[in-house]
C-alpha cells in the first residue's frame, strides 16, 4: 500500500472515529452474545460489523454537519473536512454508504434490529447533534444516544427490548458519558465556547455542577456494576475486583477536579473514564469465557460419566 493510500486510510479512520466506533461494536456484540440463547459465529460477526459501520456512518455524517464549526475550533480544525483532505460531499457519501452497508449486514438479525439501528442513527444525527448548540442539556440526551447501542445488541440477540440486564448495562454506559465528555469539555473549555456550543462549562465556572454530575454518574456506575453482578451478567466474583481496581483512581480524579476544576483535572477525568470502560469489557468477556469453560467442563464430565456407566454395564454383563 503506497503512502497516499495510507494517508487517506488514516483520514477516513479519523472521519469515522473508528476506535470509538469499535467500542460501540464491542458493546453491541457483548449484549448479543449475552442475550441470545444460542449465538452463532456468523451472527456475532454480523452484529459486530453492522454496528461498527453504523457507528462509523454516524460519526462521518456528524463531522460533515459540524464542519463549519470544526474549522474555527483549535481542537477540531485538523479533522479531515476542515483541513480539506476529504471534501464535505465525499464525507456525506461515505457516511450514507456505510449506513446502508450496516443495515444490509444487520438484515440476518431481523427487521427489529435494523429499525433499532436506524433509530439510534437518526436520534444521534437529528436530535443530539443539532441540540449541542441549543441547550447544555444536550449532554444528557447524548448520554442516552451513547447508551442505545446496548439495546441494538440485545434486540439482535433476543428480539425484544425487555430485560434487566440491558437496563443495567445501559445505565452504566449512559453514566459513563458524563465524566468522559465533561472531562473533554473542561480540557477544551474555551474552544467549545468559541464554537458556540451550549455546554455546562458556560454556566459552571467553578465546576460545582460538573462535580455533582460526575459524582451521580460514578454512583450510577457502581449501582449498575453491583446490579449486573446480582443478575449474573458479570460473575459475582469479578464485581469486588472491578470495584477495588477502579475505586482509588476514580475517587482521586473526582476529588482533584472538585478542588481544582481546570483543563488538567478535566483531562484526568477523561482518562479515568477509559479505565472504567476497559474494566467493564474485561469483566464481561471474563464472565463469558468463564461460562464457556464451565459448560465445557460439564460436557466433559457428562461424557466421562457416560463412558464409565457403559464400562460398568459391560462388566456387569460379562
Amino acid at each position: 500500500m503506497n503512502t497516499r493510500a495510507l494517508f487517506y486510510l488514516k483520514e477516513t479512520k479519523e472521519l469515522t472515529k473508528a476506535v470509538l466506533s469499535l467500542y460501540n461494536a464491542g458493546v453491541c456484540t457483548l449484549m448479543y452474545c449475552h442475550g441470545c440463547p444460542s449465538p452463532t459465529l456468523l451472527n456475532s460477526l454480523s452484529v459486530m460489523s453492522g454496528s461498527f459501520l453504523m457507528a462509523c456512518s454516524t460519526q462521518a455524517l456528524n463531522q460533515a454537519y459540524e464542519a463549519p464549526i470544526d474549522k474555527i475550533m483549535t481542537r477540531t480544525m485538523r479533522r479531515p473536512i476542515p483541513s480539506g483532505t476529504i471534501p464535505r460531499s465525499a464525507a456525506v457519501a461515505i457516511g450514507l454508504s456505510l449506513g446502508g452497508a450496516s443495515l444490509a449486514l444487520l438484515a440476518p438479525l431481523g427487521y427489529m434490529t435494523q429499525l433499532t439501528a436506524l433509530s439510534i442513527w437518526s436520534g444521534y444525527l437529528m436530535i443530539y447533534t443539532p441540540l449541542k448548540r441549543v441547550t447544555r442539556f444536550s449532554t444528557h440526551i447524548g448520554s442516552i444516544a451513547g447508551a442505545a447501542p446496548v439495546y441494538l445488541g440485545w434486540v439482535a440477540g433476543t428480539g425484544t427490548f425487555y430485560g434487566l440486564d440491558p437496563f443495567l448495562m445501559g445505565l452504566f454506559m449512559a453514566a459513563w458519558q458524563f465524566p468522559h465528555f465533561y472531562g473533554i469539555l473542561w480540557t477544551y473549555k474555551q474552544d467549545f465556547l468559541k464554537g458556540g456550543y451550549k455546554m455546562i462549562t458556560n454556566v459552571d465556572p467553578n465546576g460545582i455542577k460538573t462535580s455533582r454530575g460526575n459524582k451521580i454518574a460514578a454512583l450510577s456506575q457502581l449501582f449498575a456494576t453491583i446490579g449486573m453482578g446480582y443478575t449474573g451478567m458479570i460473575h459475582p466474583l469479578f464485581v469486588p475486583v472491578a470495584i477495588w481496581y477502579n475505586w482509588t483512581p476514580v475517587k482521586a480524579a473526582l476529588e482533584h477536579f472538585q478542588a481544582f476544576p481546570n483543563a488538567m483535572t478535566g483531562h484526568k477525568l477523561t482518562i479515568v473514564s477509559y479505565r472504567l470502560i476497559g474494566t467493564l469489557f474485561l469483566v464481561l468477556f471474563g464472565t463469558i469465557a468463564w461460562r464457556k469453560a464451565m459448560e465445557w467442563v460439564k460436557e466433559v464430565k457428562e461424557r466421562t460419566d457416560q463412558e464409565h456407566r457403559k464400562y460398568e454395564d459391560y462388566k456387569a454383563s460379562s
